[in-house]
Order: structure tokens, then sequence, then C-alpha cells
């Protein structure tokens, strides 16, 4: 993506590249680690919503977004479309709802504007989703189907095919960008924790993901102090099924040169297993916090058939040799 470059260059390369942005990263415990990448991340400078003058959401999201064979267009989120950059006939998607926390647009809202879980959609899809949580299809759903573009997508009829399906109470993202969404809201989790903004000293709320469908409510219109969102143990599922590409690395590139902060899911391999521990790590995995780690060995968090213990940690011994993967693959495709 050749507008990217552009970007940084244009913002005097405001994002540093990740093994020095990570240098400092401490991930000797699920919890340390957690704080760890908070610290790292928050503090990021707000860009406006829409702005006449200045670098605004629109503008990034038209480069991060963009269709790789046509710098003209964009592919949409959720329909799979090339689209006119020039028409602009799509619309601006919140994959953490902001109905969930920060619906009010004003100066010191900070993940209304957040990058890193905006998507460019087509208006239709953007509205059939609505403020649904993410979810697999348990039962009867209507298929919201993908356009081929690229050589990717296409196809209606079978589930799950290359479809988005939803039902009154979820919206299941299709295969090739379930694992995108997944990690947008991971980093939210992770971003947002509550206290006030380390630079500007505004108040940020605490977004929590979780399991439990009673707290994912609107928050009447107004900002919360405290706002959830899911399917926490799906959203860990979809980030190990459709795992970081070229696609997510060059939107968290194009987010990071603008806002100054990376999105550690889409970074770099070796990261994945850390950030995992720190998403979940003050909430389903407190009871991890008290293990500390020894230095020839990694924790894995991966996703536990259980549904009524959505996640668990896996050890691995790393002196002598690359481990074996134990961490469980999953076959629904």
């Amino acid at each position: 993506m050749n507008s990217l470059i552009l970007l940084a260059l244009a913002l005097g390369g405001a994002c540093a590249d990740p093994d020095s942005y990570y240098a400092g990263l401490n991930v000797s415990s699920p919890e340390t680690a957690r704080t760890s990448l908070h610290s790292l991340i928050e503090g990021h400078t707000r860009l406006p919503y829409t702005s006449a003058t200045q670098l605004d959401v629109w503008t990034v999201l038209e480069i991060t977004d963009e269709d790789p064979t046509d710098a003209t267009r964009i592919i949409d989120v959720y329909r799979n479309q090339s689209l006119l950059k020039i028409d602009r006939d799509y619309q601006r998607e919140h994959s953490w709802p902001a109905s969930y926390g920060f619906p009010n647009d004003v100066s010191t809202n900070y993940p209304y504007t957040d990058l890193h879980h905006l998507h460019l959609a087509d208006g239709s899809y953007n509205a059939s989703r609505g403020n649904l949580p993410f979810d697999w299809c348990a039962s009867v759903c209507d298929e919201r189907p993908t356009e081929v573009t690229n050589g990717i997508g296409g196809g209606t009829g079978a589930y799950p095919g290359n479809s988005n399906w939803r039902a009154s109470d979820r919206w299941e993202v299709w295969k090739e960008r379930r694992g995108d969404i997944a990690r947008g809201l991971l980093y939210m989790d992770v971003r947002y924790e509550g206290g006030s903004h380390p630079v500007t000293g505004v108040a940020e709320p605490d977004l929590i993901l979780t399991n439990e469908r009673s707290l994912i409510v609107t928050s009447g219109g107004s900002n919360a102090a405290v706002a959830y969102m899911g399917m926490l143990s799906v959203l860990i599922e979809w980030h190990e099924l459709d795992p970081p590409d070229l696609r997510d690395q060059a939107r968290n590139e194009g987010a990071c040169a603008a806002q100054g902060n990376r999105n550690p899911s889409s970074t770099i391999l070796s990261l994945w297993s850390a950030f995992l521990r720190a998403a979940v790590g003050r909430r389903s995995l407190r009871q991890a916090s008290s293990t500390t780690l020894a230095k020839n060995e990694r924790a894995v968090v991966s996703l536990s058939r259980r549904p009524q213990l959505a996640l668990k940690v896996e050890w691995f011994h790393t002196a002598s040799s690359m481990p074996r993967p134990t961490t469980q693959r999953y076959s629904r495709l």
C-alpha cells in the first residue's frame, strides 16, 4: 500500500518500528503483560471524526482499507465490495459499537475515533449489523453474502461459506475478516481501562469484553464510565482461526502513523500470546496473575471447549527446542 508509506512520511514517521516500539514490554506474568501493554498503547493522539481542515478518520480509513489493486477504491469489511473513493458510497463502522459506552462524538471521546476498531462498510450491511455482539450463528440466521473481489469472497446458500450471518442477537463475520474484527476489539479492551488520558487528562471509559450477554447494554445515549461488548471467547477463537496477514499489518501501520499507537495483536507473531493473556488478564484469568513465568517458559491462552470456562493457560518449555503446538485447532470454518 503505497498510500500508507505516503501517510507515514507526511506525519514525519510518528510510528516507531515494531522492534523499537515493543522493546520495553514486560510479559513476565499475565497481569504484568496486560499492564505493560496498556501503558504502551494508551495516550494516542485523537483524530477528528470528520474535518475539512485536519487529517480525519475518513482520510485514514480510505488509506488503510484501500483496494490493493486500485488506489482509487476501498474494500468494505462485510460485503467485500470494491468501491470508488470519489463516490464515498460507504460508512464508517464501529466494530465496538459507539452505543456501548461512547456514543457522543466530542473532543474528549477517544474510543469514538480510535482507528484500530474502525472499518469502512457497506451502508446496508452496517445497518444490518447495528450494535449486535459478535458470535457464531447458533441456529437459524439470515445470510449476508460477500462479493468476489480480488479472488476472495462470493457464493451463497451454504453455511458458513464466505458469508456473514445475522440473528436478532448476534452477527457472525465472514471467515476472511473475522480475525480483523476480533483484534480490533481485543485492542479496545486493553487500551481503555478507565482512568484518564496520560497526556490530555480527560476521563476515559473502561471497556470490557465479556461472555455475559446481560452486561452488553447501551449506555443510554451518554458516554459511560464502564461498558461491555462480546463475545470474548468467540473473539479469541476468531483471532486464532484468522490470524494477522499483510492486510492487518498494513492497517496497523496506517493507524499507527496517524494516531501514534499500535494494535499489539496485529503486529508480530511473538507478541500474540502475550496480547491474548493481557487482553483477559484482569477479567477471565484473574487467578493467573499470581503466576510468574520462568525464563524458559511461555504461556499461551487458547479457547476451551467447555462453554463455562472460556479460556485456559497452556505452558510450554522452550529451552531446548520450539514447543510442539498443543493449542487446540478449530475445524469450524
